[in-house]
């Protein structure tokens, strides 16, 4: 039975074995035991054999449900797809190529609980991109806490001004509260009148803008958080997927930013000014 502080960890996975043994093995060692592990397979192979891997680690440990979806739905849906399925308190995605250390969740879980005016909770951030020949190792640490804000317009302006290439687009993987995620997930879709669409990219997914809506980021300012960019990684399949579509792809993505700002309950001189700054970042 879960209680008002258990976390519901969601892991969408899609033809990577290895990285999903990684990836709950990284979970078990957690400082933070109060954890449910949800699984969801977008109809890999068979041969990957996901399902039978994960029926081991089942049978030693309670927390760990699995799904397979009748097939592929896309990386989005397939990640929505297990949110729905949360009824913790509390919920975070992690990828299955993603490394973080043992305190990582009881660390997040420390920062939102005890913040009120927070609906998502991060921790420092650095990447190493072993795609290139040299290994490429940055921290982008700093960029993060800049993204908080004491009000909608605050926060909303420090998004949009700040460069993508800064991570601010990790809100979406951080710690947030169970109801306030899925309001703002629905709030996307709905404003991106996105539920007929077949495929959705990250890029017209702006849910790290809609968390700020409904409160402030709360950084845990230790270094926790690993993101390894692989040949393999999400970010690049889904480069090869929406090959020759990169501009179309960045006009939704900024159009998607001004449906956000057009949506709050911000003064109409306080829209005008943030959407202003969305089309200078667009050119």
């Amino acid at each position: 039975m879960m209680d008002e502080n258990t976390i519901t960890v969601g892991i969408p996975t899609y033809n990577r074995p290895d990285n999903l043994v990684t990836m709950i093995k990284c979970l078990q060692g957690q400082t933070y035991k109060n954890i449910n592990i949800i699984v969801s397979d977008n109809a890999s192979n068979e041969s990957c054999g996901i399902e039978n891997i994960v029926s081991e680690f089942i049978n030693n440990d309670s927390r760990i449900t699995y799904f397979k979806q009748d097939e592929n739905i896309g990386a989005i849906r397939n990640m929505l797809s297990i949110l729905e399925c949360a009824k913790s308190n509390y919920f975070i995605w992690v990828a299955d190529d993603d490394i973080f250390e043992d305190e990582f969740l009881e660390e997040l879980h420390k920062a939102l609980s005890s913040n009120s005016k927070a609906s998502v909770a991060i921790t420092g951030v650095d990447t190493v991109d072993i795609s290139t020949k040299n290994a490429i190792k940055f921290d982008i640490t700093k960029y993060l806490q800049q993204l908080s804000g004491n009000t909608i317009y605050d926060r909303l302006k420090n998004h949009i001004i700040q460069p993508a290439e800064w991570g601010k687009a990790r809100l979406f993987w951080g710690l947030c509260k169970t109801e306030i995620l899925k309001n703002a997930a629905r709030d996307v879709m709905e404003q991106g009148e996105l539920n007929g669409v077949d495929e959705i990219f990250s890029m017209q997914f702006p849910l790290d803008m809609q968390l700020l809506v409904y409160g402030d980021v709360t950084i845990v300012p230790k270094t926790l958080f690993h993101v390894h960019l692989l040949p393999s990684s999400n970010g690049l399949r889904e480069g090869d997927m929406f090959a020759g579509k990169e501009i179309e792809l960045c006009d939704l993505s900024y159009e998607a930013y001004r449906k956000v700002v057009r949506n709050t309950s911000l003064k109409d001189n306080e829209k005008k000014t943030l959407i202003k700054n969305i089309n200078k970042q667009e050119r």
